[in-house]
């Protein structure tokens, strides 16, 4: 009897963590939709504001470079330099 409700609950245990798997994988999927919509509405504003352009990311890693009137920014650390 042991055995088989130590069985029982390796399976209970797996299904758990089968499902929790599967919320996070969705979870991972949706956030990356979310981040692909920021970035193109964030492309959409650069193109409209002017001479701006977005440059590679900060080496604080928190944020993309912009670029304007051939200055280098960091919006998150304020890193900053002339071209």
């Amino acid at each position: 009897m042991r055995y088989r409700e130590r069985s029982i609950r390796r399976g209970q245990r797996r299904q758990h963590v089968h499902k929790r798997l599967a919320e996070l994988e969705r979870e991972l999927e949706e956030t990356r939709d979310r981040v692909r919509q920021l970035e193109n509405t964030l492309r959409g504003v650069v193109q409209n504001a002017n001479d701006v352009s977005i440059g590679g990311p900060c080496k604080c890693g928190k944020s993309l470079l912009l670029i304007r009137q051939q200055k280098i920014y960091c919006p998150h650390c304020g890193y900053n330099r002339t071209m």
